[in-house]
């Protein structure tokens, strides 16, 4: 098995390193990618931060399902799964109140979520 989370979002070219792992992933082996979502209010505030200066997040790419599903396939994985969790806001008190809530709104599937999961195998 091989865990990758929140990498992608840092990398100039992501689809070689997805052929890479599925090189050295053994046949029938489990990929599991980890991202912050494209539409969250997560990502939004790193995004904010990279206009701000901040080296680390200014080229930052998220992700979205889709994206994530996509570039699997090319690479050659057969994706398995995926999930959507996180859908509080990131900010001290509203994700207090609205943290413990966090299980209601997993109703918006994948979009919106802080964190993406996607699960694949090396076909």
């Amino acid at each position: 098995m091989v865990l990758a989370v929140t990498i992608l979002c840092f990398l100039g070219e992501p689809l070689h390193v997805m052929r890479e792992v599925r090189r050295v992933l053994r046949p029938n082996g489990t990929f599991v990618i980890g991202e912050l979502g494209r539409y969250s209010s997560w990502a939004l505030r790193r995004r904010v931060r990279g206009w701000l200066g901040s080296s680390r997040w200014k080229e930052a790419h998220f992700w979205a399902l889709g994206e994530l599903r996509q570039l699997l396939r090319q690479a050659g994985f057969r994706v398995t799964g995926s999930r959507g969790c996180v859908y509080y806001p990131p900010f001290g008190l509203a994700a207090r109140i609205v943290g413990e809530h966090d299980h209601v709104f997993s109703f918006l599937g994948q979009f919106d979520a802080a964190f993406l999961a996607v699960r694949a195998e090396n076909s």
